[in-house]
């Protein structure tokens, strides 16, 4: 008998060993719980209102007025604002070094013009003298030579008096054409290079509203072409329509680009360096919109987790248009009633059942990537 009790028992822990691993073979058959995600409908994008940022009104043809040398600027004559003729003074260097190298090039010419009298005198006389054979041939020439010399050397002093005067009126600085003074760009008593603007002329009467555009504020699809709407910064009610004719392609020292839009009718209140603030509605045909915390990613490519009708998931390449505040523009990838994983697709397989979480139930982080119990 107590034989037979060491058997009994070594046969209870054998099935106890074969029921456990029993046991283990079906939690491992056992399906894994779905995981719960938030999920949205891809709806089509509508038309976006967009800000643009803050600019002025500029002329939208405009020239600068500088001085071709370099001086100190005695006197200001015209101001901003003021309308200008062509030919109307508009300011004047320190003109006192202009005036000495003026006095020294006519000082120049007086003499030039005395040495050629009385070298004309003499070779005249050797002219007269060498017809008797009373002067040689080699004096005669002697005398042409240094009456040519003479001729020559008042030639170039009057070149030089031509120049230092022509020095002198580039120390006045007068309206090329007529417009009105957009902007004073230096003050009497300021030191100025030549080329140096000192006045910038607003030429016409169009106008044009200038912004400068951050780079990811171009991916809104602000192009040539596109109207937009600008109003004054201060009176939102008084605005008008522009149409945008330049777009710089590069990015600027500040990482700006530069936009012009030609202001079509622009009301009388908002006149020249008026700051303005643009605004234009985006359309977007044929793209949709998806919350941003959808964006996932395959192979470096932007992509979203798409739900199947057996409640699986699947990653699908989409085409961004452009990226908003809180949502994606998607161009290409989505189809209409597409269902997308909003939240909690950050650790999806592909292939992985998912429970889509109520719209009004927030998602805790505990709860996130869990199933029911």
């Amino acid at each position: 008998m107590f034989r037979i009790f060491p058997l009994i028992i070594c046969d209870i822990l054998l099935c106890s060993l074969l029921a456990g691993l029993a046991g283990c073979e079906r939690d491992q058959r056992a399906p894994a719980p779905p995981r719960l995600v938030r999920v949205s409908e891809a709806m089509p994008a509508p038309d976006t209102a967009i800000d643009c940022f803050t600019g002025k009104v500029e002329a939208a043809v405009s020239v600068a007025a500088s001085f071709r040398v370099a001086g100190k600027i005695a006197e200001r004559f015209a101001s901003a604002g003021d309308a200008v003729r062509q030919g109307q003074l508009l300011a004047r260097l320190d003109d006192a070094l202009q005036q000495e190298q003026v006095a020294s090039a006519q000082a120049q010419v007086d003499a030039a013009r005395a040495l050629l009298a009385q070298t004309s005198a003499k070779a005249a006389r050797a002219s007269r003298l060498a017809t008797s054979r009373a002067v040689s041939r080699n004096e005669l020439d002697d005398a042409l030579r240094q009456e040519r010399q003479a001729r020559e050397q008042l030639a170039a002093g009057e070149a030089q008096l031509a120049s230092a005067k022509e020095l002198v009126s580039y120390t006045l600085l007068c309206a090329g054409t007529d417009g009105l003074v957009a902007e004073r760009l230096a003050e009497a008593g300021e030191n100025v290079q030549a080329g140096q603007p000192v006045f910038l002329l607003a030429l016409g009467t169009e106008l044009d509203a200038v912004f400068e555009l951050p780079s990811f504020a171009l991916m809104t699809g602000l192009a040539k072409g596109q109207e937009i709407e600008v109003c004054l910064a201060d009176h939102k009610d008084v605005c008008a329509r522009a149409r945008v004719h330049e777009v710089a392609p590069e990015a600027g020292a500040l990482r700006s680009h530069h936009i012009k839009a030609r202001l079509l009718d622009p009301p009388k209140e908002m006149l020249l360096g008026s700051t303005v603030a643009g605004s234009f509605r985006h359309r977007n045909p044929a793209s949709f919109a998806i919350p941003a915390q959808a964006l996932a990613s395959r192979d470096g490519r932007d992509a979203v987790w798409i739900v199947g009708r057996d409640k699986t998931v699947s990653l699908r390449e989409i085409t961004v248009l452009r990226y908003e505040e809180d949502r994606i523009i998607v161009a290409s990838g989505l189809e209409k009633g597409d269902v997308l994983v909003a939240e909690g697709g950050h650790a999806l397989l592909e292939g992985q059942r998912v429970e889509a979480v109520p719209p009004l139930k927030r998602i805790d982080e505990s709860e996130v990537g869990h199933g029911k119990d």
